[in-house]
């Protein structure tokens, strides 16, 4: 069990795919040591993440730029707000809030992300 999350850097909007089993801690680490102000754009909860990773990788490869950076291609947008309108209004306004955070500091007692009720809409 682990997340896939779509993370973009704010001056160049390139886009970073990737999974992990803590969000927080791997936002903050590509937060480190970015040069651009990161926001998280939209996130998933896999039982295989590794492997649903790997496949979007794949998908994605006509706009990779180094590692796992995207240009922000359209087709990675769309997808992006397709798990976006998949989302509960809780963790749309929750990922609102962060991006005026400094992402480095998570709140005190935060366990960070959202669980997974917080994640889909039922039925989505």
């Amino acid at each position: 069990m682990g997340y896939v999350y779509f993370a973009q850097a704010r001056t160049t909007g390139r886009i970073k795919i990737g999974c992990t089993k803590n969000l927080w801690r791997r936002l903050s680490e590509i937060q480190t040591y970015s040069g651009d102000m990161i926001d998280l754009r939209a996130h998933m909860i896999d039982p295989d993440a590794r492997a649903t990773e790997a496949k979007l990788h794949k998908l994605f490869k006509p706009a990779r730029l180094y590692g796992e950076w995207h240009d922000p291609h359209p087709t990675i947008l769309g997808l992006i707000d397709l798990i976006r309108s998949k989302m509960e209004p809780a963790t749309l306004e929750w990922y609102d809030a962060m991006q005026q955070v400094f992402i480095m500091d998570p709140p005190e007692g935060s366990a960070g992300i959202p669980d997974t009720p917080l994640l889909c809409k039922e039925g989505g």
